[in-house]
């Protein structure tokens, strides 16, 4: 997720609605030829988020993530419009819940959760940002 200030934060915790997620997968299927993902990523489904002004946005989805922080491979980009109705970016206003970023002590290269910097939405509107300790994945 980038947020408004172009920072580039690794979230855990969203989310496609039932209708979008059947979409996704029927797109896995015929384009990858199964609808799960890695054991990391049992869904098999990776996002590129923002949020501009208070609004979280689907920039890309794609069936795996890529192995760094750049780009997605072409392979693995879905249709956004296909997926969700609509040409990117789209405002992610079915979305009702929190994202989590990691940080802190490091295990090879993912962070140990013992720290998050949790992203509170409703209906795709940022309503608040908390930090600490956490213990939940």
């Amino acid at each position: 997720m980038t947020d408004s200030t172009g920072t580039v934060r690794h979230v855990h915790g969203f989310r496609l609605d039932d209708k979008a997620l059947a979409a996704f997968r029927t797109w896995r299927r015929e384009h990858h030829g199964t609808t799960r993902g890695a054991s990391w990523n049992w869904v098999g489904v990776f996002f590129r988020l923002a949020i501009d002004g208070k609004q979280l946005q689907v920039i890309e989805i794609a069936a795996n993530a890529p192995l760094k922080d750049g780009p997605i491979p072409e392979a693995d980009k879905a249709p956004v419009e296909e997926i969700l109705g609509e040409k990117a970016p789209v405002p992610a206003k079915w979305f009702t819940g929190t994202l989590k970023e990691y940080y802190g002590a490091r295990i090879g290269r993912t962070h140990r959760m013992e720290n998050a910097r949790v992203f509170h939405f409703k209906d795709g509107t940022l309503v608040k940002v908390e930090e600490g300790p956490d213990s939940e994945p």
